[in-house]
């Protein structure tokens, strides 16, 4: 027994303060794949970017601060070269084995929150396919349950089993909703 996983936010946005300036042209994730890797661990990313690379203004709330970058073209374009970039780095330096990306952990309770279904499916197709095109043997894709989408943690709202059964199925029509599969 031991520790099989660890993680590390990629985060700050696409300027000075984004993971990818961290290290020369985004080589903190080949870093910390290859030491993750020389300690016998697998490698996890959670990929957070929608919030700090929003072109929303800075008063918005989180929530409508992640739904504009998804309904933000630029924007979107932008964040696919950036989660390439960290899916490419991750790929050359993982020799072949599992590293996993889990994917804008708040985003999808926001999305459920507000019913963007659409937009939701939109976004985790478009995810898959940069994934598919890059490392699809390699990278493996966390989806987020998010008490966001609820609007409910039972973490602190200690719900009865019939309720946590009906929150479960909530969740679970979200993701299906999708048509996606995530890994």
């Amino acid at each position: 027994p031991g520790i099989d996983f660890r993680y590390q936010y990629l985060t700050g946005g696409f300027g000075a303060r984004g993971w990818s300036r961290w290290n020369p042209d985004g080589t903190f994730v080949s870093r910390y794949v290859r030491e993750s890797r020389r300690a016998g661990i697998t490698p996890v990313f959670t990929y957070y970017q929608a919030l700090s690379a929003s072109p929303a203004p800075p008063d918005a709330g989180e929530d409508e601060a992640e739904l504009a970058t998804l309904r933000s073209a630029a924007t979107m374009r932008r964040y696919d070269a950036d989660l390439a970039l960290a899916m490419r780095r991750a790929k050359a330096a993982a020799d072949g084995r599992l590293v996993v990306f889990h994917i804008e952990p708040d985003l999808w309770g926001y999305l459920m929150q507000h019913g963007e279904r659409a937009l939701a499916r939109r976004f985790a197709r478009r995810v898959l396919r940069i994934r598919d095109r890059i490392a699809p043997r390699t990278i493996a894709l966390g989806w987020h349950l998010s008490v966001w989408g609820a609007k409910e943690d039972p973490t602190y709202s200690n719900p009865g089993v019939a309720h946590m059964r009906a929150l479960g199925r909530r969740h679970a029509r979200f993701y299906r909703s999708l048509r996606t599969r995530f890994d």
